[in-house]
């Protein structure tokens, strides 16, 4: 471990962070550029196949879908390639929820309305420590040191 014994060490130690920074930024770049000029090599060797995935995905699901009463007993199919499923999704579409919620209340159906209740430090941090602590709570206040190097030196 390094020892520091004067703000003349601290500077030293400052500089060689800033440079091993420094070199561990332009080792990322280079992996990033690497790593990006793979991803593109990647992507030009599997367009073909991933449109033919898409193809074939789409034709089984309208097939799978034009043939929807095989599935009325069973929702699956097995073969020897894979499963097919077949499940009736329900969503419901809420496009005002204050909205819906205030017709909600108003017709007597709060059963149907969430409530969440959480606590507002921001208006905690005006109590005193007193108060706090009648509440069960606590302040704890702490010191931090930030080292920050020169970017360029």
């Amino acid at each position: 471990m390094v020892e520091i014994k004067s703000w003349e060490d601290v500077d030293r130690a400052l500089a060689k962070i800033g440079a091993l920074q420094r070199g561990i930024g332009k080792a990322a770049d280079e992996c990033n550029a690497k790593t990006a000029e793979l991803s593109k090599k990647f992507a030009e060797k599997t367009r073909f196949s991933k449109e033919e995935l898409i193809d074939l995905d789409k034709a089984i699901k309208a097939f799978a879908l034009s043939r929807e009463n095989e599935f009325k007993k069973k929702r699956s199919r097995t073969l020897s390639a894979g499963t097919i499923k077949l499940r009736f999704v329900t969503l419901l579409h809420i496009p005002n929820t204050a909205q819906t919620i205030e017709a909600l209340r108003a017709a007597g159906k709060v059963d149907a309305i969430k409530v969440t209740e959480g606590v507002l430090k921001s208006a905690l941090a005006n109590f005193t420590d007193a108060e706090l602590t009648s509440y069960g709570m606590q302040r704890k206040t702490h010191t931090e040191v930030i080292v920050k190097p020169n970017p360029l030196q």
